[in-house]
């Protein structure tokens, strides 16, 4: 009678011991969020064998593999289909893995909520009875940044002449202008078509002290073909320095001279010969 009490004893003995340990060394899925815009997901596998975690952000589609559709047989996941892969992640054998979840702000909020669901599960692998049901999260979209509109142009801060103060004339000022002297303009130039300096050396101006009546020589302009014209000769004026002047100064009254007595001399000539006949 002992012994038939001791064989039931040992053998569930036997299934108490295996039993919490088989439990345990199924995969876990852990999700959490502290901040906007972020989930965190740890993936735990604790098995021999490797797994493949995956998550869902808000209400993305994902895409089918060769078992979406099909009906999971056993373990946790029992009667539910394989559903769609949307970020799967491989998780090795006694190890665990954490994935940091972005979630963008442009993220479609269906709900109107400013808040996204974040899902994760374990369920594709070599055994079924070793998958991980769904977690889920909800996490607060981030504000979108704002836009600094840009800042408009201030007259004068023209990047091609950065030196012009607003209303500043191109150019600036007269080059001869003496500084600290505003009523006394400097020399702008050429003067050209004011009154000449002193000599009359510019163009438009008065004649100086030692013209004396010449009239100005007519320069042609840049583009002029015109020919130069040589200044006429006053009559109180000296003839041109041509190397013969004093010689004309004699030769002229000596001319007048000769004629003068040639004349008077044909003259006489003739009343003699009338008065003698």
């Amino acid at each position: 009678m002992r012994k038939l009490l001791t064989i039931p004893a040992a053998v569930a003995g036997v299934f108490l011991c295996v039993s919490p340990a088989a439990a345990d060394e199924g995969t876990s899925v852990s999700i959490g969020s502290d901040e906007c815009g972020i989930a965190t997901v740890t993936f735990t596998n604790p098995t021999d064998f490797e797994f493949f975690g995956d998550y869902q952000v808000g209400s993305e589609s994902g895409t089918a593999d060769e078992v979406t559709g099909e009906t999971i047989a056993e373990g946790p996941l029992a009667g539910q289909k394989w559903g769609n892969v949307f970020h799967l992640t491989p998780i090795a054998a006694g190890d665990e893995e954490t994935v940091p979840v972005e979630v963008p702000v442009d993220t479609p909020d269906l709900n109107g909520d400013g808040v996204i669901t974040v899902r994760a599960w374990i369920d594709r692998g070599p055994e079924q009875h070793f998958f991980a049901p769904a977690e889920s999260v909800d996490v607060d979209l981030c504000e979108p940044e704002p836009t600094t509109p840009p800042k408009p142009e201030e007259p004068g801060d023209d990047p091609e002449n950065p030196g012009e103060e607003p209303g500043e004339q191109p150019g600036g000022e007269n080059p001869g202008d003496e500084p600290g002297n505003p009523e006394k303009p400097g020399n702008d130039g050429d003067d050209k078509g004011g009154k000449g300096g002193d000599n009359g050396d510019d163009k438009g101006g008065e004649p100086s002290e030692t013209d004396d009546g010449v009239a100005p020589v007519t320069m042609p302009g840049p583009t002029s073909s015109a020919p130069v014209t040589v200044d006429a000769v006053s009559a109180n004026d000296d003839l041109a320095d041509t190397g013969v002047s004093g010689t004309l100064m004699w030769l002229v009254p000596a001319g007048a001279a000769l004629l003068a007595v040639g004349g008077g001399t044909v003259w006489l000539s003739r009343r003699k010969g009338e008065h003698g006949a």
